[in-house]
């Protein structure tokens, strides 16, 4: 019995995750394949959690939204009274989304009150920049990344030129294998992954269908 207790087994398959609200500030490189990671980090934060609680914003070109046109259709990327759609692919739709997230933080503070208690009433906020010009134009977003704890906003740069802030790093290579390094902890060891083999088409059919959802209470 006590052998047994003892032996190490070797798991295969098991799922490596991102632990974006204690790595708020992660990076990905690889030109290839970042977008279909990108995908399966969408999907399984849009199958998981209710867009009331997590709210997310996308920087990117006119070709990379095009890829990931689905998102249009997720209720994840309007804000609450579905006016503004939390997505852009320009300078002045980056800026007004910027202005828009200083005001939602700006009712409760930076900071205060703490991330636990502001998530009681308030959503997660996620935003996935894929597109530097873009992420460079929303000002407030030094404040987020120089924090020394998360203040419920988690950020994912996957472009050209990372930000030094980032605090995990995760490299993809051409044939959909990876490596997650944390950056704070260099001692722990690096996560070695493949990159789940998602059916595009069928992903598809399942966030139009989830687009059609709504919370009890939400009005038309």
């Amino acid at each position: 019995m006590y052998e047994l207790a003892r032996k190490e087994v070797l798991t295969k398959n098991v799922p490596i995750t991102v632990p974006l609200m204690d790595d708020f500030v992660c990076g990905i490189s690889g030109e290839k394949m970042k977008l279909r990671l990108i995908n399966n980090l969408i999907t399984q934060i849009c199958v998981s959690h209710s867009y009331e609680d997590v709210k997310i914003i996308l920087l990117a070109d006119d070709a990379d939204l095009e890829s990931l046109s689905y998102v249009r259709m997720l209720p994840h990327f309007w804000d609450d009274e579905r006016r503004m759609r939390l997505i852009a692919t320009s300078k002045p739709e980056a800026f007004q989304i910027g202005e828009f997230l200083k005001k939602q933080f700006e009712e409760t503070g930076f900071g205060s009150p703490k991330l636990k208690e502001r998530l009681k009433t308030k959503p997660m906020f996620l935003l996935i920049a894929l597109e530097k010009s873009l992420f460079e134009t929303m000002a407030a977003m030094s404040e987020f990344m120089t924090a020394d704890q998360n203040k419920g906003l988690s950020i994912i740069a996957a472009y050209d030129g990372l930000p030094t802030e980032c605090r995990r790093l995760i490299e993809i290579n051409d044939d959909g294998s990876g490596v997650s390094y944390d950056l704070r902890n260099p001692e722990v060891a690096d996560q070695k992954f493949m990159l789940d083999n998602c059916d595009g088409l069928e992903i598809r059919k399942a966030m139009k269908q989830m687009s059609g959802i709504k919370m009890k209470g939400q009005k038309d």
